[in-house]
């Protein structure tokens, strides 16, 4: 019963921090079960008080599940002085009424959620210094917690580029190996397009929004966001179901993309873009950092020499990438 005690607090924690637009560190499960008060095990004594918070579903009426809410930030919060801070303990009905509209959201987006000890939450993304403390998923959730590779790249990017992304992405779904992107213009969205035109269902591809999942961004790619859920793959969010994209969400998004994979392969970069700063984090979390070497000398890809020179490894053609991405996701 304390790992449900411990994903409702983190939970709640998700939301707090989310609504202060800070990151919160989630309680160590070890320490949490030794501070467990015996008073809080008797709120999980009702049945009203029965919520599967992996599926997002509310068992009781959606009239009655704010007073649910209600109740639980009312025990846990107090409780736990040294978890929660201080601004979140400052307005318990107003967290309360957070939690239940959040979760209202999810239910109603048919979204599944995943707090960050939920066994189904990606144990790599658990491993980075400042994981989510919870991620909203609609399709495929289990794709999360297989060995994954990101490809990321230019917005605007080159021919040469957009060609190696989608053949890359033909072969990886033809070897079943889970692709991890931001769903941008340019390489995120050829790789991904290039992975729905392989087959029709169980393709791997993971797209992570910077907002929420009802607000999919860039809206161009509306139709390929649907086309992912629809073959079997999944898209990704730590934030609230109807958040917009702020500038700084797409940094923090990249995080997110480099934490879910074993590395990260970036196919072109300029020296200051978001793809270079994936791949910062990327190295920075202890994954591999894979470049496409440009097959002529392109200023748009200056980021990718940059990492040759920092040690990266080089990626050839698509399908010597694919056998070896394959051959060390097996490993």
């Amino acid at each position: 019963m304390s790992i449900q005690i411990l994903n409702f607090t983190t939970a709640i924690l998700h939301v707090a921090s989310q609504h202060l637009n800070r990151w919160i560190r989630p309680p160590d499960p070890t320490v949490f079960a030794a501070s467990l008060s015996p008073d809080i095990f008797g709120l999980w004594g009702g049945e009203h008080l029965d919520l599967d918070l992996q599926s997002g579903q509310l068992s009781e009426p959606l009239s009655a599940s704010q007073n649910f809410w209600r109740e639980v930030v009312s025990t846990l919060v107090p409780a736990m002085p040294e978890i929660f801070p201080p601004k979140i303990r400052s307005d318990l009905d107003g967290l309360a009424r957070l939690c239940y509209e959040f979760f209202c959201e999810v239910r109603q987006a048919s979204a599944t959620y995943l707090a960050i000890w939920d066994e189904g939450y990606p144990a790599l993304l658990r491993q980075i210094v400042d994981p989510p403390l919870g991620l909203t998923v609609t399709g495929d959730a289990t794709l999360l917690c297989r060995p994954s590779v990101a490809v990321v790249g230019s917005r605007f990017a080159a021919n040469w580029a957009i060609d190696w992304a989608s053949e890359f992405g033909r072969l990886a779904t033809a070897a079943d190996i889970p692709v991890v992107s931001g769903g941008a213009y340019g390489c995120d969205a050829a790789v991904h397009t290039g992975m729905l035109t392989t087959q029709f269902d169980r393709v791997p591809a993971l797209a992570v929004f910077a907002g929420g999942l009802g607000m999919p961004y860039p809206r161009h790619n509306i139709r390929l966001f649907e086309d992912i859920v629809a073959s079997g793959g999944c898209l990704v969010s730590e934030r609230f179901i109807g958040a917009g994209c702020r500038p700084h969400d797409f940094l923090a998004r990249n995080r997110i993309i480099s934490g879910l994979s074993l590395g990260t392969i970036i196919v072109q970069a300029a020296e200051r873009s978001g793809a270079m700063v994936t791949a910062r984090f990327a190295g920075d979390q202890g994954r591999e950092v894979w470049v496409v070497r440009p097959p002529y000398s392109d200023v748009r890809a200056a980021g990718n020499e940059a990492l040759v020179t920092d040690g990266a490894l080089v990626l050839g053609r698509p399908v010597d990438a694919a056998l070896e991405l394959a051959a060390a996701l097996m490993s």
